[in-house]
């Protein structure tokens, strides 16, 4: 999404708690009851590439603090480029590793692949559904208390409190 795209769906998102602090006058969601989701993304800052439509670290802060969860792509078009496994396990912390520096913790950090075949190339070593073991391997690894966090627990926080007012 462009800047502009990004600061209108957040302005979507306000408009939607103001409508519904107007209809009940008893209002007591928190921003953290509309979490935004951004997924098959790479951080701007991280592993070389700058594009545009990656997320700035304002944005990260935006999803930060609506307690929502950041996707990221296993694309090198997105992430960086890689020639070898050792490689891509290295821009992959690059950009985990840019969301914590913007949020101090690993709560908005997931994993969203996108290896179904449309996407080329991937990160190298990270090509088909066997080789998200070697995916969670990494994490857990480096980010040892934080791994199930970032591979499936933040998806899964955010899915269920976006589904559970509805």
């Amino acid at each position: 999404m462009t800047e502009r795209a990004i600061e209108q769906t957040f302005k979507l998102v306000e408009q939607l708690e103001k409508e519904a602090k107007a209809r009940d006058p008893n209002f007591k969601r928190r921003a953290a009851d509309y979490p935004v989701i951004a997924t098959n993304v790479g951080i701007r800052s991280a592993g070389g590439m700058g594009q545009s439509y990656n997320l700035s670290p304002d944005t990260i802060g935006r999803i930060h603090d609506r307690e929502g969860v950041i996707g990221l792509i296993m694309a090198q078009h997105q992430l960086g480029r890689t020639w070898a496994k050792p490689r891509s396990r290295d821009l992959l912390y690059q950009h985990i590793n840019a969301i914590h520096a913007v949020t101090k913790d690993y709560r908005a950090c997931a994993i969203g692949t996108d290896i179904d075949g449309f996407i080329k190339p991937t990160l190298t070593g990270i090509k088909r559904a066997p080789d998200l073991k070697r995916l969670e391997q990494w994490i857990r690894a480096d980010y040892d208390g934080d791994a199930d966090a970032i591979l499936y627990d933040n998806a899964m926080r955010v899915l269920d409190r976006a589904c559970a007012w509805r």
